[in-house]
């Protein structure tokens, strides 16, 4: 490896180590003008409902029953409704696990449920979340022979009927929400689906976890992200609005009108994102169907519904972002389908460290030999500087000079450095964002995503930082470079005992192939 080479990857290393932080301080960059009329932040919805008597709002709900849970279980989670407010009180995925080694749930502790309905008035708020529904059910079960089934809520008073009817699948994490309301006074035309608690904390760094969180929302043709910081108010913008979701650093909710679009959006909620959906409609009436998504962070799933909702996996951000973005997508559809053939993800990612140096070895080899004809070299390259050490121009001329006649490309060996840079990048978006690679073990390492640390010792990135050892002392034949031989590695180490374990496994199989084509190169040559 050639001093190039190591200020290369020295600069990889480097702009890997602050991405984080370049993400956490990009500038906020505030949505275009709604094709409506917006309601400023923190001013959408009053603090109090001012006084107006209520059956001037709406009819008051009456009491029919106490509250009583409904459960749903189907092999991909399990969840619990409540018929107070008609929401979901807990969202358990049954094929993922928290640090506690529990079926990770989705809604926060001491949340008030989620799927509520808030009627917006001239005279303020009227949330429906105290209100009683009935059902005529305690569970539903849905397996191999019962494959979809439906939970029904209704609250009725007066004339004034709210129903609400939660569509689920065996096989899926979405489910369909079918909200129907008549009897509505004149001055109601529009009302919130919300989901006002956010996501919970799964993982055991939480801090981690909360950088993830965010809330988004696909409004007037544009994605808009936003990320709440302690102290800010809820917002609300007016828009036509094609979806709303709100995720952590691997799971996520969305709520998708299925006919027709929203008409505005609001963020709830001071740390953990909330997020709400409006929609208008006319006269005293209406009947609106939503698809709801509540589950794992998965792109190829949520890119299946057609709506957009991928752009929230989040391949990283900012220009990089968006260049290096695309590769991230194809290198993690390889992954997926390797695992559909190799069923480990430690095993594929050594397959696909293999793929890319089979697909570089072309490069590799011609960059292997420019460095190894650079050292052969060294001695009239020397004699040159020493000759022309008084004229620069005459140096420059006598070196390409001889390049020339040795065949040799000065610059051969970072070419290949170049190109593996982008594939190197969009590895680090993938291994520490992609729920495909969460909690998944290989030989002692527990969590590919996250750092190799045993007892604190970054044993996996000690085997990288040995690899690359030898590399060097297989490459760099000058004296003068010496101290390179023992530093890099030391530094490398360093560097990547904070990366995520699968991108140092790939790095450190990538180097042991990479000695064995040195090895093959100078048996040949010898």
């Amino acid at each position: 490896m050639d001093k190039k080479s190591i200020i290369g990857f020295i600069i990889i290393a480097i702009i890997l180590a602050l991405y984080p932080y370049y993400i956490r301080h990009l500038p906020h960059r505030e949505p275009p003008p709604p094709p409506q009329r917006e309601i400023s932040q923190g001013t959408a919805f009053p603090a109090e409902i001012p006084h107006i008597p209520p059956a001037e709002v709406l009819i008051p709900p009456v009491k029919a029953e106490e509250e009583r849970e409904i459960k749903v279980i189907t092999p991909l989670y399990r969840a619990i409704l409540s018929t107070k407010g008609g929401v979901v009180k807990s969202w358990r995925l049954m094929n993922y696990t928290d640090s506690q080694g529990q079926p990770v749930e989705l809604l926060p502790p001491q949340s008030e449920g989620g799927l509520g309905v808030k009627f917006s008035t001239l005279g303020g708020e009227l949330p429906t979340y105290s209100w009683i529904f009935s059902s005529p059910q305690d569970s539903l079960v849905l397996g191999e022979k019962d494959t979809t089934g439906e939970v029904k809520f209704s609250f009725v008073s007066q004339g004034l009927s709210l129903i609400k009817t939660f569509k689920f699948f065996n096989d899926r994490y979405s489910f369909d929400l079918d909200i129907s309301g008549a009897g509505l006074n004149s001055s109601v035309g529009h009302y919130l689906l919300e989901w006002p608690s956010g996501m919970n904390i799964t993982e055991r760094d939480s801090s981690d976890d909360l950088r993830y969180f965010a809330s988004y929302a696909l409004w007037g043709g544009e994605l808009i992200k936003e990320k709440m910081k302690r102290g800010s108010q809820p917002s609300f913008r007016e828009g036509e609005t094609r979806w709303v979701a709100t995720k952590s650093k691997y799971f996520l909710f969305a709520g998708v009108p299925l006919r027709g679009n929203g008409s505005g959006y609001a963020l709830l909620g001071k740390r953990r994102i909330g997020v709400a959906l409006q929609r208008g409609f006319e006269g005293r009436s209406f009947d609106h169907s939503f698809r709801i998504y509540l589950g794992p962070l998965n792109y190829f799933a949520l890119k299946g519904y057609g709506v957009g909702l991928e752009r929230v996996v989040g391949m990283g951000e900012g220009f990089l972002g968006r260049v290096i973005g695309p590769i991230s997508v194809v290198a993690l559809w390889f992954f997926v389908k390797l695992h559909g053939v190799i069923h480990q993800y430690g095993l594929v990612v050594i397959v696909f460290s293999l793929l890319i140096k089979l697909l570089f070895y072309p490069l590799t080899h011609k960059s292997l030999s420019s460095m190894r004809s650079m050292q052969k070299i060294q001695p009239k390259l020397a004699a040159l500087k020493e000759k022309y050490k008084k004229n620069p121009q005459k140096l420059n001329q006598e070196l390409m000079k001889l390049y020339k006649e040795q065949g040799v490309n000065p610059l051969g060996g970072c070419l290949p450095l170049l190109l593996q840079m982008p594939v190197f990048w969009a590895l680090f978006q993938v291994f520490r964002s992609t729920i495909e690679l969460r909690g998944e073990r290989f030989l002692w390492v527990k969590d590919l995503s996250r750092p190799d640390l045993v007892q604190g010792i970054p044993v996996l990135a000690i085997i990288m930082g040995i690899t690359m050892f030898i590399q060097q002392k297989q490459s760099i034949k000058d004296p003068k470079q010496k101290a390179m031989v023992y530093l890099m590695p030391v530094l490398f180490v360093f560097l990547f005992r904070s990366f995520p374990a699968g991108l140092v496994l790939y790095w450190t199989v990538f180097n042991l192939l990479t000695i064995g084509q040195q090895y093959i190169l100078e048996r040949m040559e010898s």
